[in-house]
């Protein structure tokens, strides 16, 4: 848009809307000098109303409503999958998992190098095995309240 204004009344007419849209625009503060039409014309189209909008900036304009609105959509779908305890937090994630390996390792190595070690002392083969799925089966009753612990947190 070429047309040169020097007021409220010729930009309004030059843009097709009413001498009043511009003045409420202009008080605000934020709108651009009267003088540049195309600044005028995107900024109604971001500020004013779907009416508007110049017909070559409709495309645009819907276009980006539509990332917008999309991407709000998204947002409420994650929020709402939090809400209902579909979705965890990463950091609980990472810190729920962080506690059950530190769990199982510490009991690994309390039950198999501290314990095992001085009962296996004067045992055969089946005897050690045995003793091994003993304390296994005691690592796995140990286990399975804490995991179920962590897993209520997140």
């Amino acid at each position: 848009m070429k047309t040169k204004v020097r007021n409220q009344n010729q930009l309004a007419k030059a843009l097709g809307v009413s001498r009043q849209l511009i003045a409420h625009h202009v008080k605000s503060g934020n709108a651009p000098p009267l003088s540049d039409v195309h600044a005028w014309a995107e900024y109604l189209a971001a500020h004013g109303r779907d009416g508007s909008v110049p017909p070559e900036l409709k495309p645009k304009f819907l276009l980006l409503r539509l990332a917008i609105l999309q991407e709000t959509e998204r947002k409420l779908t994650r929020d709402n999958a939090h809400a209902d305890g579909r979705l965890i937090d990463r950091s609980s994630v990472v810190t729920g998992c962080r506690e059950a390996m530190a769990l199982t390792f510490g009991e690994l190595e309390r039950l198999f190098l501290s314990e095992l070690p001085p009962i296996a002392r004067g045992l055969d083969e089946h005897g050690i095995k045995a003793e091994a799925e003993r304390l296994l089966v005691e690592l796995m009753a140990t286990a399975k309240p804490a995991f179920e612990k962590i897993g209520r947190q997140g």
